[in-house]
């Protein structure tokens, strides 16, 4: 199998989740330039640097069908030097098999870097949105937040932080403290960030929907004074909107 063959049979690698240029203030928007260059950096290292060691693996059987135990070293260089040396039928099999290593190595490294770099996008934004939240007047919201505590209008707003419902919320209120509109696509990036299973498409979106509603969700578990959040007034506003195949219109001001 050739280099580019083998490549195919993977799944495409997906880019960083990038904000849009026009979010945040100027400290956010420095963290992610340098989290940009550094990526890009790796990224061209990745891809062109081909010295780095692979697992122990052994010449594989000759043609023959008699095997052949000598030893390929292990450094990707001293194989291309073992190649030019080995015979035409040698030749193809260490080409395939070192191409197919090369390219495990540059999935596995790339996607590793991807995410490492979602979660450098991800504490940069939490930054900056805690940042924002400290300038929302104290009056300004339905459901605010101080270190830890939740309160809703004033009032300590109780939930279980560990539960399914209380991580979607949490999610929602990360991105939008003051209420506006989350995408389902970033609300599931926080889901991850806290170690929830990935899903996508109408799984994702289900899960997100389920873990507010007020049937088996945010609003029928969250408490304050042991009422339900959906028994506070005022009753006629919704506070978490369905935008459906888009996301959560977070109605938290006042």
């Amino acid at each position: 199998m050739s280099e580019k063959e083998h490549s195919e049979s993977y799944p495409s690698q997906e880019e960083p989740s990038w904000p849009e240029e026009n979010f945040g203030d100027a400290l956010f928007k420095e963290q992610i330039v340098v989290l940009k260059e550094r990526y890009d950096l790796e990224m061209k290292q990745l891809l062109e640097d081909a010295s780095y060691v692979l697992g122990d693996t052994v010449f594989p059987t000759k043609i023959d069908g008699t095997p052949n135990s000598k030893p390929i070293i292990l450094t990707i260089p001293a194989r291309f030097k073992a190649i030019d040396k080995a015979s035409s039928y040698e030749k193809t099999l260490l080409g395939n098999e070192l191409n197919k290593d090369l390219q495990d190595q540059r999935y596995r490294k790339t996607k590793e870097l991807s995410l490492n770099t979602n979660k450098g996008i991800l504490k940069a934004k939490e930054s900056y949105l805690e940042r924002g939240s400290h300038e929302i007047s104290q009056e300004a919201t339905y459901i605010r937040k101080s270190g830890e505590t939740y309160k809703y209008d004033g009032k300590p707003l109780k939930f279980n932080h560990l539960s399914g419902y209380g991580k979607v919320f949490e999610a929602v209120f990360r991105l939008c403290p003051s209420g506006g509109f989350a995408p389902y696509e970033e609300i599931e990036e926080q889901l991850r960030a806290q170690g929830l299973e990935p899903l996508e498409g109408v799984e994702r979106n289900g899960r997100i929907t389920r873990g507010l509603n007020k049937w088996q969700g945010f609003l029928k578990y969250a408490t304050v004074n042991g009422k339900e959040l959906s028994e506070l007034p005022p009753r006629e506003k919704k506070l978490f909107e369905i935008k459906s195949g888009h996301g959560i219109q977070f109605s938290n001001k006042k």
